[in-house]
This record gives structure tokens, sequence and C-alpha cells, in this order.
């Protein structure tokens, strides 16, 4: 089966200048709810700015269950400054609970390296996830980072404007095709996913040849 999970918050940490700011939920761009990953090469009164962008997903499958596939969804709402030419990396991070300026340099679990482009299309973008969800499939969240690695020259701006918890619509979510199978070994007894035992359909399985 698939299961869809939205994010469950998501927000952005700030940079300036060499020190942590401030974290924020999302941030108004073209009249729109965003996170924000950014990255300026301009120094405007004495300092630059560095963004970067996160999402949380809820998860806490079994022990049991099987990841068959997993696709992360998130949609670029706009690139509104690409004149820096730079990309936007995709990275799973340890769960961050609630974003602070520690989570700035958040461990890293697994990087997809660039998923956007400076000249990116708006519109829905996705990553397959499938290896690193079953990883931590039983973990209770999930989290996501994009982030600019380099900073653009001198003057430039490079800034992608992913679409907030907000932005009902437009929320980004998880695509998980599962097995469903036992937390613990059943011995001789068929698991619950099977719906016919010897030619007979049964919704739940109470007694087969004398065994409770």
């Amino acid at each position: 089966m698939t299961t869809y999970l939205e994010s469950s918050n998501d927000g952005f940490i700030e940079y300036i200048s060499g020190s942590y700011a401030s974290t924020y939920a999302y941030q108004s761009v073209g009249g729109n709810s965003c996170i924000i990953a950014r990255y300026t090469g301009e120094i405007y009164a004495g300092l630059y700015y560095q963004d970067r962008a996160y999402k949380r997903f809820l998860l806490g499958f079994g022990a049991g269950d099987t990841i068959e596939a997993a696709t992360l969804y998130w949609h670029l709402n706009s690139v509104p400054q690409n004149d820096g030419q730079k990309s936007c990396n995709l990275e799973q991070v340890n769960d961050y609970e609630t974003l602070g300026s520690a989570d700035w340099a958040i461990t890293v679990k697994h990087d997809y390296g660039a998923v956007m482009t400076y000249n990116e299309a708006a519109g829905w973008k996705s990553q397959d996830v499938t290896a690193e969800i079953e990883a931590v499939k039983t973990d209770a969240y999930t989290a996501f980072r994009w982030r600019i690695l380099t900073q653009p020259a001198a003057g430039k701006y490079q800034t992608f404007a992913i679409s907030a918890y907000e932005r009902t619509a437009y929320k980004a979510y998880l695509a998980i095709t599962l097995t469903t199978g036992w937390a613990h070994a059943r011995t001789g007894v068929a698991n619950a996913n099977i719906g016919s035992i010897t030619g007979t359909a049964k919704a739940s399985i109470s007694n087969i040849t004398g065994v409770s």
C-alpha cells in the first residue's frame, strides 16, 4: 500500500556575517508563504546573508514493515534571485524537533547533492529517499534540509523559495509504498496480510487446524 505523509512543520534559519540570527517559520515571497534557501555575495552595511530551509515528517512505522519505495515531494514556489547561478542541495538530517539556531550545523545523515538549479522552473520537485526512510522507519520523525553550498560572487544573489507548510495545497509530502509485516516473529503462523488459507479467505485468522 502507499501512504502519504505531509510535512508536520518547517522553517528556516538565518545566518548573518558569521553569526546565527533568528529561526523563522516562513516569510512572504511574491505574496506566498515560503521557506528560504539563500546565499548572497553582496555585502550590505557590512553584512552578508545565508539561510537554510528545513522540513520535518512524522514516521513511526513498525520494525516488521518494509519500505518498498519512498519519494520526497516539495513545491518550488520561485527562484526570485538567480544571478548567483548556484544550485540548491538537499540533505536528510537528524530530527531537529523544535527548530533552533543549533540546527544550523545539525548532523547530516545523507547528502543527495544538487536537486535544483538556478534556472529551475517553479513547480513540484521530487527525490527518491527509499533507502534512507527504510533505515529510519521506526523513528518518530525524519527531517530534510535545503541549502546552497557555496557563496556567489561578490554582489550576486541566489535564493530558492520553497512553499511552506502554511500553503495547504503545496505542503511537502512523502509518498511511501510499504509491505506491512509482523513486528515479532510468529513461528508457524501465517502473516496477517495473507488473505487466504487453504482456499478460504478470512478477514482475520483465529483458528487454523486447531491452533488458536
